[in-house]
């Protein structure tokens, strides 16, 4: 889908700035708006998305070696799937081996999927996987609920289901996904795409030209990355101690 890696993005790490330096607080802020993004590009033409292998994803976001400036990502957003009914595929396989052995200081978060209506077994690879941690969408809350809505402990309806083929609980966890706002991606606009209005849902009112309401587990990924992310940076700076 056109966009998805700008909505994507911007739920974990975006930050109004109307100048381009001056950064404020907006209404599409994301949960992380002071880390750093790298971008892996799987887009293949318009067939949709391209494997590019496990060890490669991996090492690539990682870059294992580095220090300083240059390490790499120690939490990967995954907002990408494919669908196995829930079975424990060479992919797992893989994507466990590399992330129990090479990468255990990785945290890779990934979208359950959009499956949910199927019923059962609908969570999607990598989310199925062992290793990964694969996060399922709630509903909102306050004026991001539209009628009829009950709140941020209800699951979203399409969000996809465990359990897997070899019944492991999946998904792990879930965030809010359902009608999330973020950044659009429209190469005409020019400057700040955040507005000043109230954003609401339930008068389909965004709050700016250049931000959109998003739903889905795609949404709800990096939600929890962000947070995740948060959470790294407490414990590696030593705010928690054992004392």
């Amino acid at each position: 889908a056109q966009g998805h890696g700008t909505l994507v993005g911007s739920i974990l790490a975006g930050r109004r700035s109307a100048d381009g330096w001056t950064e404020t607080a907006g209404h599409a802020d994301g949960t992380a708006p002071g880390s750093k993004l790298a971008f892996f590009d799987m887009e293949d033409g318009y067939r949709g998305i391209a494997d590019p292998g496990v060890d490669r994803f991996l090492k690539s976001l990682y870059n294992p070696g580095a220090t300083g400036s240059e390490k790499g990502a120690r939490v990967i957003n995954a907002s990408w799937g494919r669908s196995y009914f829930g079975q424990y595929t060479s992919f797992c396989r893989q994507y466990d081996a590399r992330l129990r052995d090479d990468y255990p200081d990785l945290l890779l978060v990934a979208s359950s999927g959009n499956t949910g209506r199927s019923g059962a077994r609908s969570v999607q690879d990598p989310a199925d996987c062992k290793s990964p941690l694969a996060v399922g969408s709630s509903l909102s809350a306050g004026t991001d609920l539209r009628d009829g809505e009950l709140g941020i402990e209800y699951l979203a309806d399409y969000s996809s289901r465990g359990p897997t083929q070899d019944l492991r609980m999946k998904p792990d966890i879930v965030a809010p996904g359902h009608f999330i706002l973020a950044a659009k991606s429209d190469p005409g606009r020019v400057g700040e795409c955040d507005g000043e209005s109230e954003p609401n849902a339930r008068s389909g009112n965004p709050g700016g030209s250049g931000v959109k309401y998003t739903t889905g587990t795609s949404m709800a990924a990096p939600v929890l990355a962000g947070t995740a992310a948060i959470l790294r940076q407490y414990f590696e700076e030593g705010y928690c101690t054992s004392s």
